[in-house]
């Protein structure tokens, strides 16, 4: 220990260690000095574990505290040091991992378990001779014993206590050498190590490209993947050993999906991403974390890119996962910043762990990208790597870097005093557009998908203004798209401008290649010259801002600034369109539209044009699958294809519903041997039980004890639900419910990629799959709520006020009401769920009254026509 400033108490974090106090001593390391130990006490709220010497240690002095200690080898919550299980036959093996973020360093051993408190590790493991030990570093010497082996492993670089990581198994490897030299080798169970090769191919040409990228070698000689079968996240990213859920690092050519090696792309690119920014360069505290991974969020599609750029990452999927996903968590008031004021516990530090910091702090480095250019922007992270490595990082140090860089470059621009309000304060603007003749009026406001919501107040020094940079386009100067005009609204509310050489023709389209972090409407001319354009000629508009019409266009439906026909008639083109951003972007906005409707006389002109709309694309590709659906070129047809399969057999189409029943029934005949395609599996045994009878419901719910496999064991659970039969739903509903009964206190699973299947799963289902199952798992829940509440009252409150988003009239309001005031003594957690379902379902009010009369003659003379 580095001592700065003189004292005698030293300050360690532990918790659910055996600590030997007697053993503890610290010395002056030049000296040998032993300072004595005259307290040793403890505080368990802050998991302190606080050591007084008899003598002040000296500023500039280094010293030594030695502890003998006893800790736990876990098998229940997957976090610190556990126990991971798999089979091979009827026996079970075993290994052992480390999940040590976020703060369960201090479980392994006593720590100063904070991320800026960096130090170098040297590790050594004791394991049987059978077994390999592994942490971040090599090996560099084995003492065997007997049946034993000690290995001794190098010297780590200085990082965070919270990337050290052990993994001792039986496990095998593959292992090639990258272009500078680093070992890099993937694990994996025995039987499963033919199905290695991609992440291995992936991961050596993301930790190339970065290297590369940032001109910036990676520190350590080797790097490993390990696949665990058991992994609290999907991915941790140590530092020289990355584990993972064997998920989502095992890919088979032959039976696995393009949907899936797409997931594990992002993920393994994110992991190594992560080499630079959160282990060379580290966030300074927990409501930093955005530095870490916002910017491993970017770059991995940026990693991805360069190794597929056949897949078209940015134009085909990036929008779906990251933009529109960012928007949708971000446009309520129980959002919160990037950058939080605080993350002091470690529940604030894992509620900040979420889309709101991984995605929407991606689309803010998307929208600096289209500020600087990704030549300075780029330079600037550079420097800040090279500044920072090995330290750590507060968002203004990046400010400072960014800012400095791009003035080096010619460009003067305040990265602090433009980005804080994008990070420092919850949701985002939307953009109005108005023209009139040659003038355009710009203004913002902020966007809430509830035009009630309340926000809270603003933090200091700001007003949910933002400093935008409003890219656009005249439809007459719509080739300069890659050089679009720019306007900036420096958190002003209102700006005019003039606008040269247009006619009255002329469409105005924002937010190009919707790079921004913001909506955009337009006046009822525009969208209507827009709605035209993508009707008569759609590839004149780029697809990204396809898909941000669309999704715009629904969005200010929710909020009341739009009448949700509008947004229809801006999708109605798309049965032209065959690109998969567009058609996703509509698809994600219907689920909404069709709750609303699903138990009016509207539903069925919603049906019939959704079949409509999509039938050109279902014909075009229909239920036909190929090998070379998993060539790089095809992925976003094949992204399409299964969705056109699942919107048409949601949509009853004829075709859809006799090819869904087709491969049901000869999966029921030889399971084995007819596989239903893995993407489109779930949609086929729903459709097939949707339409069939007491044979098909049965077969499936045999199987509920069959399968190993648990995407299986997913798409039955989820079948099982579609059914319009209500004695199976109420069976189906009742088994679990007994197992549930019979359980005793709260279940605790390992995680998976699957949520866990359990009563609460299945009424959250069976809700989700048709109007009749939403009135049986919602009569289920009220009659059985109390003997729920009794066992699990977090699930059983979150299942009661979960049916709120399906609820739209008024006596719902009060049913909803009646159970909060029943319910009074409920959780404070549980009373900010009551009341914002009851805002749910105000706000479901209020669209029905704008939206139904005017939607419903809309699709019934779409119907006639």
């Amino acid at each position: 220990m580095n001592c700065t400033k003189s004292t005698n108490v030293i300050t360690l974090h532990a918790l659910k260690l055996d600590i030997d106090e007697n053993t503890v001593k610290v010395n002056e390391i030049d000296t040998n000095e032993d300072m004595g130990v005259s307290k040793i006490s403890t505080d368990e709220e802050y998991d302190f574990f606080i050591v007084k010497t008899k003598r002040n240690m000296q500023s500039g002095k280094q010293y030594r505290i030695s502890i003998n200690y006893v800790g736990l080898l876990n098998n229940s919550d997957i976090v610190a040091l556990y126990l991971s299980t798999y089979k091979v036959g009827d026996e079970t093996r075993y290994a052992v991992a480390s999940q040590l973020e976020h703060v369960f360093s201090r479980r392994v051993f006593p720590s100063f378990d904070e991320p800026a408190m960096k130090a170098t590790f040297d590790i050594i493991i004791k394991h049987r001779n059978t077994r390999s030990a592994l942490s971040n570093m090599p090996v560099i010497r084995n003492e065997t014993d007997g049946d034993w082996n000690t290995a001794y492993f190098d010297t780590s670089p200085v990082m965070s206590d919270y990337l050290v990581a052990i993994v001792v198994s039986d496990f095998v490897y593959k292992e090639k050498l990258t272009k500078s030299g680093v070992k890099f080798r993937v694990w994996a169970r025995p039987g499963m190590i033919d199905t290695v090769d991609f992440s291995l191919d992936l991961g050596i040409k993301t930790l190339e490209y970065f290297e590369e990228l940032w001109n910036i070698s990676y520190p350590i000689p080797k790097l490993d993947m390990v696949a665990l079968p058991q992994k609290m996240y999907g991915a941790m990213e140590n530092w020289g050993l990355i584990t993972y859920h064997e998920y989502y690092m095992l890919f088979n050519k032959e039976t696995d999906s393009p949907l899936k090696a797409q997931r594990m792309a992002r993920l393994i690119s994110h992991e190594v991403a992560h080499m630079w920014f959160g282990n060379l360069v580290t966030m300074a505290w927990w409501n930093q974390a955005w530095l870490n991974e916002g910017f491993a969020s970017h770059f991995q599609y940026v990693g991805i890119d360069h190794v597929y750029p056949e897949w078209k990452t940015f134009e085909v999927y990036y929008q779906d996962i990251v933009t529109l996903r960012a928007f949708s968590v971000d446009a309520s008031s129980d959002s919160h910043p990037t950058v939080m004021p605080n993350a002091d516990w470690s529940y604030e530090m894992e509620q900040q762990f979420d889309a709101r910091l991984y995605d929407r702090g991606a689309q803010i480095i998307m929208m600096m990208r289209s500020i600087l250019g990704d030549t300075v922007l780029f330079e600037g992270f550079r420097n800040y790597l090279n500044k920072r490595s090995y330290g750590n990082a507060y968002t203004d140090d990046l400010w400072t870097d960014l800012t400095e860089t791009a003035r080096n470059s010619g460009i003067d621009i305040d990265m602090k005093e433009v980005m804080d309000p994008w990070l420092r304060q919850i949701g985002f603007p939307v953009v109005t557009i108005t023209r009139t003749d040659d003038t355009l009026t710009i203004q913002q406001k902020v966007f809430l998908r509830d035009s009630d919501d309340e926000l809270p107040e603003a933090p200091e020094n700001f007003d949910y203004t933002w400093n935008i940079p409003l890219t656009y386009v005249i439809s007459s100067d719509k080739i300069l798209y890659d050089n679009p005009s720019l306007l900036w609204m420096n958190r002003t509310t209102t700006e005019t401008i003039k606008v040269h050489n247009v006619s009255s023709y002329d469409w105005v389209l924002g937010n190009i290649y919707q790079h921004g972090y913001y909506r955009v409407n337009y006046d009822l001319d525009n969208w209507n010259k827009l709605i035209t354009q993508l009707a008569t000629d759609h590839e004149q508009i780029p697809i990204q801002n396809r898909a941000a019409l669309i999704d715009d266009a629904f969005n200010l439906a929710r909020s009341g600034d739009v009448n949700v026909v509008l947004a229809f008639k801006v999708a109605d083109y798309l049965r032209n369109d065959g690109n998969y951003a567009p058609w996703k972007a509509f698809i994600s906005n219907l689920k909404y539209v069709r709750r609303m409707l699903e138990k009016t006389p509207a539903y069925g002109y919603l049906e019939e044009f959704g079949r409509d709309l999509i039938k050109p694309i279902y014909t075009k590709y229909g239920w036909n699958f190929t090998a070379s659906d998993l060539e790089p070129q095809n992925h976003g047809n094949y992204l399409l294809k299964v969705e056109a399969i699942q919107l048409s057999c949601e949509f009853n189409d004829e075709d859809c519903v006799r090819e869904a029943k087709s491969a049901y029934s000869n999966w029921m005949d030889d399971m084995e041997n007819n596989k239903i395609p893995f993407d489109v599996r779930g949609t086929a045994m729903c459709t097939a039980i949707k339409h069939g009878g007491q044979d098909e419901w049965m077969f499936a719910y045999r199987e509920l004890n069959n399968p190993s496999d648990k995407s299986l064991l997913d798409n039955i659970t989820t079948a099982l639900a579609c059914t319009q039969d209500v004695w199976l739903l109420e069976k189906y509903l009742d088994d679990y419910y007994r197992e549930f009964l019979n359980t005793t206190g709260v279940v605790v699973q390992p995680p998976t990629e699957y949520d866990v299947i359990d009563l609460f799963a299945i009424i959250k289902k069976m809700r989700a799959q048709s109007a009749v199952g939403s009135f049986v798992a919602n009569t289920f829940t009220l009659t059985h709520f109390d003997e729920m509440k009794s066992r699990d009252a977090t699930k059983a409150f979150k299942t009661l006020w979960d049916q709120a988003d399906g609820m739209r009239m008024k006596s719902q309001y009060k049913l909803i009401e009646d159970l909060g005031r029943k319910y009074n003594d409920m959780p404070q957690d549980e009373v900010k769920a009551f009341y914002k379902a009851l805002r749910n379902i105000n706000a479901n009010i209020r669209w029905m009254e704008k939206n139904y009369d005017s939607l419903e003659t809309w699709l019934e003379e779409k119907s006639e026509n």
